[in-house]
């Protein structure tokens, strides 16, 4: 997470997934990179992810104490929706459907084991442990 003063007092931005050549990665048809995307507080947002004052500055105190001890980054990772069966369902016409098939992998294996997967891209896809 890159931390940067923007309108907010505590906010961060999430960056953009790269390729292993380090191209930003862009899911192909949609072309979106996620690059505007942050983490603030405020309660309000256009397209972020915004969460009460409270919220972000206790996220905040987290990503300090884990940069002050030595970690190198923070992976965030972000889903549409809850990943769950009948949420598949419910958005199964939307245009997005193939990706969000592939994101639910991820999603799974977190739901099961509690602990994020390795992630790779391979063919433009994710590819999860």
């Amino acid at each position: 997470m890159d931390t940067r003063l923007i309108s907010y007092a505590i906010a961060s931005a999430l960056g953009v997934r790269r390729d292993a050549g380090g191209r930003a990665w862009k899911p192909a048809p949609y072309k979106r990179t996620g690059s505007a995307l942050m983490i603030h507080g405020d309660c309000v947002s256009i397209g972020c992810y915004a969460m009460t004052d409270n919220k972000i500055e206790e996220l905040y105190a987290l990503a300090d104490g884990a940069f002050r001890n030595g970690q190198k980054s923070i992976s965030v990772h972000i889903f549409p929706f809850r990943m769950t069966d009948e949420n598949m369902s419910k958005y199964g016409s939307s245009k997005f459907i193939l990706f969000w098939d592939n994101l639910k992998q991820g999603y799974d294996y977190f739901e099961k084991k509690k602990i994020t997967p390795d992630i790779r891209v391979i063919n433009r896809q994710y590819v999860f442990n």
